[in-house]
């Protein structure tokens, strides 16, 4: 029985039993306690091995992952967590594959090297043993593998078979070289574990068909001289090793640990434990367990790793310098290149994948992007060697640059993302543009995320594919919308107009190949791939009868493109290619079935790289982004910024002259209300979490908003990049701060408390809190000031609902509106800026109120009235809409979305900044 009582610093030599969801270490000679390795989430192993160094590795089949951890639990990490065989799992977080199938581990602890065999993928693997450098060691001809074992100081490897033809134990050197069959046939039936001697002159099986544990001593030669039965009538034994001259096993059948003697003639074997729950692997702890662990620690790669710059692989010979797999060795032998010169990188949902098309004998290896990833389109910046992503997982929407080893990554776009369909970088310029089918609109950004700007919004219904003509600075897009079709604009987005229209279907996978000056497509809906000149003359049609095609890259004449065969989310999918001159040729398959295949494109290192106006490092002159065009270069500035004419030329404006600026609950977003196409921009204010209320300092740009979550006043600079950090006006634990209005020539924030039912003012420092009113007010909400007229007025929302006001020190109180209230939750204030004194004279303060429920805001006239009407000035409000609701404008009662303005969770806070006409919005709160 398990036990966790011992106070070891660390087990003598023991054996890793794995089963029933646990790692137990169990002593060799018997006598002793079980340990239980106390690991949080182990999953299920279906494979174990461990060092000298009491390091436990295991596959675990639920998790998903190759995982190590110490003897005592710590350390834990998952190590390989993609291309792995087993079952796929409709029900798992990643819809991929899990390590079902890896029914073979060994580690070579001297050379720092982690070994498996992977039934589901039918192949032999090594990495270092943090995961790093994975490498293909043996793929052909694999049926079955049952089990690996490893003899580093020989440099020798050796696996069990089951499958195929006939049943075989083979060996071959560590870096997969020298291949040959050991044993085959005649007293294998269905070999499932190996084990070596400590001289590694015997090599031992057990046969779970056969229920046998056999023996044979190796040749000098690399054979095997005859087979000797050890023990015969075991019940389907799965796992078998050798440790201080005896053997163990597992018995599936009886679901225990057998003890025997490792030479014929011994006593009986005798079980070792009791029932365990359904064994799965077993595998020796400790020192001197086997091949490799003599006394010296210096294997035959050296303290050096034998000079290699990645993995250093033992052979019969001598070390061998190995590289990732499909990455090249370099001439002098040692060192890895970065990577392919040639490869295809596609997407399959949760992870991209790469196929190099320079190395022999090459495989699609994945790329070690984050685990929560949910690719849904990407690109490659060749100048810096990244990989730029849309992701989708755990319902986030970003585009991420990674390097391609996955080690450093960061967000470039974070806010205002839809279904991003698909992303191409001008990487002569360098810019990102994206498509964004569920904002309908073309975006661009600097490949740092700064400088967004809307490219193209109207007429687009669900745009997909994407690609640029570098050379003519055009840009190309299909739209799945009413009507489908393939368009083109300059890279500023003037000049569009319609390519194809014509007979098309679902058009995505959009690439201009620039050898040719053509642009290719394929057609999702139709099963076609196509061309046509730049001009959507020339069409043709080059391939066709094709399932589901999803992705293109064209490259030197050859087609490559994504093609989902099998039914919708089963493995039928593959990367195909032809030639595009051979139109009778029969599609090449490169990749194994696999399933939700997406975009694919070409990776080609070295390639000569043109220079264009926008290239050099003066941004083409242009202060905001410079974008190529067929009469040269087109400098604009950010989404909603007007360039501003100076003696030097057009420069970028820090923020819209005229803005609406508006709350959701964790984040704050302008309309620019200076150009004819409104879109919404989420501003670089980070840490909010409840927001409620706003108001804007024109003199610091800065926003000012309450955060019910933090309970905290706070003033953030707008600006991108921001030029003061954050800062807190007011915080305090008994304070529940609500609405906010700023007083900008007093530098003074009026604020209603929730908590204390009040309305308080306090510096805009921080400084000289007071509490101006508190008698009669239950639920303060929306507040506004005329400072002109020295007037406060506020919103009570219950007991009755009303409007009140008061001078700026509190003093002379009334109510202003009584009726026809609900529940007012928004307030602003629009008058003459000659106004001195409310209440007085002809001029007046005209009050508008949003209310809970009510399709739009309506005017209550002057001071104290009900029903009047505008001064002129641009209303703006929000309405309900079907995606939750939404910024309106409008000149009445009833406000009209704002078209491009995204439908979103919207708290209480707006205001705008400007002048409008006549009149003068000096802080729409609500």
């Amino acid at each position: 029985m398990a036990s966790t009582s011992d106070c070891e610093s660390e087990p003598a030599t023991g054996l890793l039993v794995a089963s029933n969801g646990t790692l137990q270490v169990a002593p060799v000679l018997g006598g002793g306690r079980w340990h239980l390795v106390p690991l949080l989430g182990p999953g299920r192993p279906s494979a174990a091995a461990a060092d000298r160094r009491h390091t436990l590795y295991w596959a675990d089949a639920d998790g998903g992952c190759l995982r190590s951890a110490f003897w005592n639990g710590s350390q834990h990490r998952c190590l390989v967590d993609a291309n792995l065989g087993g079952a796929y799992s409709e029900f798992s977080p990643r819809r991929t594959r899990s390590p079902g199938n890896i029914t073979g581990l060994a580690v070579d602890w001297l050379s720092g090297l982690l070994y498996w065999a992977d039934a589901g993928l039918r192949r032999l693997e090594v990495a270092r043993t943090d995961g790093r450098h994975r490498r293909l060691l043996v793929a052909d001809g694999i049926d079955s593998p049952t089990s690996l074992l490893l003899n580093p100081t020989a440099g020798v490897m050796f696996w069990s078979d089951a499958g195929g033809s006939s049943a075989r134990i083979e060996r071959s050197a560590m870096d997969g070289s020298g291949r040959s069959v050991l044993l085959r046939g005649g007293q294998l039936a269905a070999p499932t574990g190996l084990a070596l001697d400590e001289t590694a002159t015997t090599i031992y099986w057990c046969d779970e068909k056969l229920g046998t544990v056999s023996a044979a001593r190796l040749t000098p030669s690399g054979g095997a001289g005859p087979v000797r039965t050890l023990y015969s009538g075991q019940r389907r034994p799965v796992a078998l090793a050798a440790a201080s001259g005896r053997l163990f096993w597992l018995l599936a059948g009886a679901e225990t640990v057998v003890n025997a003697s490792g030479s014929p003639g011994g006593p009986p074997p005798t079980p070792l434990s009791a029932a365990l729950g359904p064994p799965l692997a077993l595998a020796v702890l400790g020192a001197g367990h086997g091949p490799g662990d003599g006394e010296s620690p210096v294997g035959p790669c050296g303290t050096d790793n034998g000079r290699c710059s990645h993995l250093c692989l033992p052979t019969p010979n001598g070390p061998v310098c190995s590289c990732p797999t499909g990455v090249p060795m370099s001439s002098d032998g040692c060192s890895c290149q970065s990577g392919p010169a040639l490869s295809l990188v596609f997407s399959r949902g949760w992870e991209v994948r790469r196929l190099s098309l320079t190395q022999p004998a090459s495989v699609d290896t994945v790329l070690p992007l984050p685990r929560s990833a949910h690719v849904t389109a990407m690109a490659w910046d060749p100048r810096t060697d990244r990989l730029l992503y849309a992701d989708a997982g755990g319902g986030r929407r970003r585009i991420i640059s990674s390097s391609m080893d996955g080690l450093k990554s960061h967000v470039i776009v974070a806010h205002d993302l839809g279904d991003v369909a698909d992303i191409v970088i001008d990487d002569i310029g360098g810019k990102i543009f994206w498509t964004d089918r569920t904002r309908a609109s073309v975006e661009v950004c600097s490949l740092d995320g700064q400088l967004r700007q809307l490219v193209v919004h109207s007429r687009l219904r669900s745009p997909r594919g994407l690609a640029l003509s570098h050379r003519h600075g055009l840009l190309f897009w299909s739209d799945w919308g009413r009507p489908q079709q393939v368009e083109s604009a300059w890279m500023d987005g003037t000049h569009r107009t319609v390519v194809v229209a014509e007979g098309v279907g679902r058009p995505c996978g959009l690439v201009v190949d620039a050898s040719s000056d053509r642009l290719f497509w394929v057609d999702h809906q139709l099963g076609t791939v196509e061309s046509a000149a730049l001009n959507g003359s020339e069409r043709v049609t080059l391939v066709s009868d094709l399932s589901r095609p999803s992705g293109l890259a064209v490259h030197h004449g050859r087609l490559y493109w994504t093609e989902e065969t099998g039914a919708e989310g089963a493995d039928g999918g593959s990367v195909r290619a032809r030639d595009i001159s051979d139109t009778s040729a029969t599609p090449e398959t490169l990749t194994r079935p696999l399933s939700n295949l997406g975009h694919i494109m070409m990776l080609e290192r070295d390639a000569a790289m043109l220079r264009y106006v926008c290239g050099g490092g003066d941004n083409g002159g242009c202060s905001g982004l410079c974008l190529r065009i067929p009469t040269g270069r087109s400098c604009v500035c950010g989404t909603g910024l007007v360039p501003q004419p100076t003696d030097a030329g057009a420069t970028c404006p820090d923020r819209p002259a005229r803005m609406l600026l508006y709350l959701t609950l964790n984040s704050v977003a302008r309309v620019s209300l200076d150009v004819s196409q409104p879109w919404d921009v989420t501003l670089p204010v980070t840490d909010v979490y409840n927001a409620a209320h706003l108001d804007f300092v024109a003199e610091e740009n800065a926003v000012v908003y309450s955060d019910r979550r933090l309970n905290q006043i706070r003033v953030v600079d707008i600006r991108t990049p921001a030029t003061t950090p954050p800062r807190t006006v007011l915080e305090s634990a008994d304070v529940w701060p609500e609405g906010v209005a700023v007083d900008r020539s007093a530098r003074l924030v009026f604020f209603t408390e929730a908590r204390g039912p009040s309305v308080s003012v306090v510096a805009l420092s921080g400084c000289c809190r007071r509490r101006l009113i508190a008698d009669g007010l239950s639920r303060p909400g929306a507040v506004a000031v005329w400072p002109p007229a020295g007037l406060l007025v506020w919103v009570e929302q219950q007991g009755p609902p009303r409007i009140e006001s008061a001078r700026l020190d509190g003093s002379e109180r009334r109510r202003l509106v009584t009726e026809r209230l609900s529940a007012p939750t928004g307030l602003a204030l629009e008058g003459d800026r000659s106004v001195e004194s409310h209440g007085m004279g002809d001029r007046s303060v005209e009050i508008t109120v949003w209310e809970t429920g009510q399709s739009g805001s309506r005017h209550l006239g002057e001071t104290g009235q009900s029903g009047g009407h505008g001064t002129g000035g641009r209303q703006v409000s929000r309405g309900h809409g079907t995606g939750g609701r939404q910024v309106s404008q409008g000149h009445g009662a009833e406000g009209d979305k704002l078209d491009g303005v995204t439908a979103r969770v919207v708290s209480l806070g707006m205001c705008t900044v400007g002048s409008f006409g006549r009149s003068k919005h000096w802080g729409t709160v609500g």
